[in-house]
């Protein structure tokens, strides 16, 4: 399972990416329809905090080696101008 989120000025476009056999579709369109809604109704200060780490997480592992690692700075120059620090 793959999360995906664009965030705009004053929108967000927030999706998954699964993978599934096709005899389970049903199942799993079910389960993610259940936990997107949950996100409408119970959302705690602890899960806002687990996922703010595994963003984190991700974004540390997406920079392993020196390839990534160019490559993140040539989009943050292009894009801002600056290398943007993991505190920001």
């Amino acid at each position: 399972m793959m999360v995906l989120s664009e965030n705009y000025k004053d929108a967000c476009l927030f999706g998954v990416y699964v993978v599934a056999k096709p005899d389970r579709l049903d199942d799993l369109a079910y389960e993610i329809m259940y936990e997107m809604s949950k996100l409408c109704y119970r959302v705690s200060e602890d899960d806002v905090a687990c996922a703010r780490n595994k963003v984190k997480c991700s974004l540390l592992l997406q920079l392993e080696g020196t390839t990534p690692v160019a490559e993140d700075i040539g989009r943050q120059l292009l894009a801002y101008g600056r290398r943007i620090t993991f505190a920001e």
